[in-house]
């Protein structure tokens, strides 16, 4: 395994004056793995989240790209079949938009600093500390150990290798986003962001909901609809244009 992962090649540079947030398609072995990498020291970078326009309704990928106008985009929390609402808390620019169940956070405070937060199961967490939260799903690795943790999950099918979208972050609060369409396992994927220097990690929905926007191109294009993205700006002056747009249109008041 660790002799594959040196050899992964990088089959695209990142653009010019994108260094902030930057793209590049890598093989594994015959996997093509699409990774985005986030440097969120940057002021410049900011990291959010776009929920579709009513909550309970799919939307689809395209239209919430076209709202939000972000550099990247990439398939956010999972979501409820019956209800078509986010199954985990997602918190946009401060205010809780949507309570869920799941876990497993991540979550970047108002100094962009990034961390998974993993409150016990059936607690409420207030989220004040935080700009974005995303309740992801499965955290696959702590402090460099890789260890997905399917406590509480009466799903198997969740531990068997599936078209996958995580995100890892790394010592220097770097933020790895991962998406392919190669069935990979929770911890195959966790293993490649360890290679890419992450030391926590946690997975986003995958199967048939794996997408991924980069800078005015749908990389990996989904026709299926979706209630939630991660986005990610390397403008401010954009982000604070679009922010109003990126909840719902009547975001739920939740007190924390």
């Amino acid at each position: 395994m660790i002799c594959v992962l040196a050899a992964m090649v990088a089959l695209s540079a990142p653009p010019a004056g994108a260094s902030a947030i930057s793209y590049a398609a890598k093989k594994l072995g015959s996997t093509t793995l699409h990774v985005v990498t986030i440097d969120l020291n940057s002021y410049d970078v900011k990291v959010s989240g776009v929920v579709s326009k009513r909550l309970g309704v799919a939307e689809p990928v395209g239209q919430m790209v076209h709202r939000a106008r972000p550099a990247v985009a990439i398939t956010g929390t999972f979501h409820s079949l019956q209800t078509k609402r986010p199954v985990g808390d997602i918190v946009i620019d401060g205010e809780c938009v949507n309570w869920g169940h799941i876990p497993s956070c991540l979550a970047i405070d108002w100094f962009g600093k990034a961390t998974i937060v993993h409150p016990a199961w059936g607690c409420t967490q207030k989220w004040r500390d935080y700009e974005y939260v995303l309740g992801a799903g499965i955290r696959i690795m702590k402090g460099g150990v890789v260890a997905p943790d399917l406590k509480g999950r009466k799903d198997g099918s969740l531990s068997k290798p599936n078209p996958r979208v995580a995100a890892g972050i790394t010592k220097d609060n770097k933020l790895i986003l991962i998406a392919t369409r190669k069935k990979m396992t929770l911890s195959g994927v966790a293993k490649v962001l360890k290679s890419m220097g992450a030391r926590e990690a946690i997975c986003f929905d995958g199967g048939s909901s794996v997408c991924l926007y980069y800078r005015g191109r749908m990389v990996l294009p989904t026709g299926r609809r979706l209630t939630n993205l991660l986005v990610a700006y390397d403008r401010p002056e954009l982000y604070r244009q679009v922010k109003s747009k990126l909840s719902p249109q009547r975001a739920e008041k939740i007190a924390r």
